[in-house]
Order: structure tokens, then sequence, then C-alpha cells
């Protein structure tokens, strides 16, 4: 018990008081320049995250010492002691993630935190079932009334999760990253453009990591190997739609909006590779059984079917997109004339404002907004009162189940809507002698 308070009031608490001291110091120059203006200086809200911070680690500190105590030291429950290590190093673990977001400057700490977080529970995991034997000893004991059969069962269950514990910690990993990105664009605008190669690795790490757990447990369920094709069929699906990211901007029109098309939707991917991963698994081999032949014709059919409408699909949208006189823009450009543009800022400016117009993809066209009227010398109060209703724009949503003449209604008006948002933005700038491009 000695030892107890000795941790508790010897490191627990000095730490969380000379957290908050530190926290205390702030940011001097910004508090005092916010508090001119008349606002809530900066520093008193980073107090505020910093105090509900400390409280955390106060509670993850008494869980550690409470664990500690009653599973190791005075051994109330014989049989859970060896859940002492993996419970109170995944605590130190989030201990230390809490910290990082107190200590490591912004925008790492959120950075930082997400992946203590996960480290956390990969470390839990790893280390949990590392114990097989004792885990195996429970299982026994907790089901020893449920005969031999399904003791049998559930060990041999039991020893192939820890068999394949790697690749649910690799998982874990996987899905931390993959939580993690969206971060990246704070971090460095050096490695942003690794942003979707980085999410196409880890997804698919996910879908092996799946794969593999799941595989393993075909000694015991032999269907269960499909599922796993299944749901790898479909991360690899999702990671086509993530590379094609990169070719979104591509000189040659049908090529560009196909990866458009691919990258628009990961879960309207996902659910078409594993439609797909279905068929051939389970349905195609019973339909060959009865009817190979016209099962065969069927398939190239459907084939060539689904070809032919994407691609008619594709250029339909290529000459509603490409073939327009850009109207919302200030210049009068024209997208199909002989001259090649050789500016890239004009190029971009074009592409983000057609993907807001046409697809209403509206991030990377505010970026880019925030920062022509920012260098152009506008205020942070006419910047935000110009894009406020762009920001805040959502279109109408489309029923799921609607006429075909309804859903095009509703797409043409959010069309309209979109087009006339950004028209006054375009006229407002022109008012202010802003140009785009």
């Amino acid at each position: 018990m000695a030892l107890i308070i000795w941790l508790l009031f010897g490191i627990g608490i000095p730490l969380a008081l000379y957290t908050y001291m530190q926290s205390l110091r702030g940011n001097d120059a910004v508090d005092s320049l916010e508090a001119q203006a008349g606002g809530k200086p900066t520093g008193w809200s980073q107090r505020e995250s910093t105090g509900a911070d400390l409280i955390r680690i106060m509670v993850y500190t008494i869980l550690s010492v409470v664990v500690y105590a009653i599973f190791w030291r005075q051994n109330y429950f014989p049989e859970l002691r060896y859940m002492t290590l993996p419970l109170v190093a995944s605590l130190q673990v989030v201990i230390v993630a809490r910290l990082s977001h107190i200590f490591v400057p912004k925008p790492l700490d959120a950075y930082c935190y997400r992946l203590f977080t996960g480290t956390a529970v990969g470390v839990f995991v790893y280390i949990m079932l590392g114990r097989s034997a004792q885990m195996e000893v429970m299982v026994s004991y907790y089901l020893g009334s449920g005969g031999a059969a399904s003791i049998a069962d559930m060990l041999e269950f039991l020893r192939s999760i820890v068999a394949n514990r790697v690749y649910i910690v690799l998982g874990i990993a996987a899905v931390t990253i993959y939580k993690s990105v969206p971060l990246i664009h704070e971090v460095g605008a050096g490695i942003y453009r690794w942003r979707a190669l980085t999410l196409a690795v880890v997804t698919a790490l996910v879908g092996f990591g799946i794969f593999v757990v799941l595989y393993s447990f075909s000694n015991i369920w032999i269907e269960i190997t499909g599922v796993a094709w299944v749901i790898l069929a479909g991360m690899l699906t999702s990671v086509l739609g993530i590379l094609a990211h990169y070719g979104r901007n591509f000189e040659d029109a049908f090529i560009s909006e196909i990866c458009r098309w691919l990258s628009n939707s990961k879960v309207r991917l996902f659910v078409i590779g594993a439609v797909i991963g279905a068929y051939i698994v389970f349905l195609r081999p019973f339909l060959f059984n009865m009817a190979s032949w016209s099962t065969a014709l069927i398939e190239w059919a459907t084939f060539c079917f689904v070809v032919w409408r994407m691609y008619d699909g594709i250029r339909g949208r290529i000459s509603d997109t490409y073939s327009i006189h850009l109207k919302y823009t200030s210049w009068k450009k024209h997208l199909q004339q002989v001259e090649k543009q050789t500016d890239s800022d004009f190029n971009y400016a074009l592409n983000v404002q057609a993907d807001f117009i046409e697809r209403s993809h509206k991030d990377q066209l505010l970026v880019y907004l925030v920062t022509l009227m920012h260098d152009n010398g506008l205020s942070v109060e006419e910047i935000s009162e110009l894009l406020h209703p762009m920001s805040e724009y959502r279109d109408d949503n489309i029923p799921m189940f609607s006429f075909t003449r309804a859903r095009n209604l509703i797409r043409d008006r959010n069309r309209q809507n979109r087009d006339q948002i950004l028209k006054n933005i375009m006229n407002a700038l022109s008012e202010r002698h802003i140009q785009m491009g």
C-alpha cells in the first residue's frame, strides 16, 4: 500500500501539476492581441483543453495503480493476474498520448496523439494474446461445464487468434495510420503528395490482415475462406479507387474522368469489388456446374454491356463538363481550344471550379480562394464573409427510391445553386480587381 501511495502522490500529482503550470504560460503575445480585439484569448481555450487532458491523465494513472494493486500486489483474482501487464502497459501509452497532446507543438500534437492511442491498443492486444497459456486455462475454467467438445472448439478458436496476433496488430497499425493520414496536410506540404499512396498501402494492409485472420479459421468453418476472399476483393478495389486520385488531373480527358469516378466513393468501389468477389467465389461455381457454356456467354455479355455503359456515360460526362464555356470565371476561356495553356495555376483554377460545379467538391476550391484572397490583401473578416455561402452550402438530398426525372431535376437544381454561389464570389472578386489564374 505504501508503494501505491508513493506512485500516486510521488509521480502522478507532481507530473500533473508541472504539466498544468507549463500550460499556463501559453502565448502571451497572441493572448494580448486577442484581448485587445475584444475576443477570448487563445490561451484560455488551450488551458481548458489542457485541464481536460490532465483530468484524463490522473484517471489513467489511478486506473494503472488500481489494476496493479488488485491483480498483482494483493492477488485478489489469481486467474486474472496475467492481465496486469497488458492493461498497465496500454494505460501508460495512453498517458504518453495525452502528454503529447499537451507538450508537442501544433499541429503535430493531434498526429502524435492518434499514433500513440493506436499504439496503446496494439500493445494491449499483442501482450494479451501472447499469454495464450493463461487464456486457455481461463477458457477451460469458465467453460468446464460445457462439455469437452465445446471446450475443444473454443480452444481451437483461441489458438487461431493467437497464431495470427501479428496480423491483428498489423491491422490495428494500418487503421491507426489511416486515421492519422488526414492530418498529414497539417504536418507539412512536402509529404501531402503521398497521402493517397499512404492510404492505399494501409488499406491493403487492413485487407490483408482481415484475410489472414479469417482464413486461419478455415479448419473450423470452411465457408469463412470465401468470406475472406470477398472482403479482400472489396479492399483491393478500394485501393484502386484511392490510387486513382493521382490520375484526376491527367491530360487525357477520358482517363481523367475515369479516375475521378473511381476516386469519388471508396465505399461504392468496395461494394462493387465485394459483389464481384462473392459472385466468383460462391455463385459462379454453382452456375458452371449447371450450364457452363451459357454461363460463360452471360458473363461476357454482361461484361461488354457494363463496359459500354461506362464508356457511354463517361463520354457524356466529358461532353457536359469540358465542352461548355466556364461562365463563372472572369476570363471567359473555353476548355477545348487548340492553343495549349501553360499556366499551371490557371489550369488548377479551372479544375477546382469544375470540380465544385459538376461534383460539389469544394475543399480544394475553398483552399485556393482563401489563398488567393489572402495574397491580395483581403482581411480575415472579408474572406469569411465572401466564402461563407460556399462553406455552408449543402446539396439537396436525392431520395434513394425516386424516379429518374425527379433525380435529374434535383441534380440540375443543385448544380444551378452551386453555379450561382460561385458566380457571386467571382463578381465580388472582380469588383475588387482580383482575378484567378
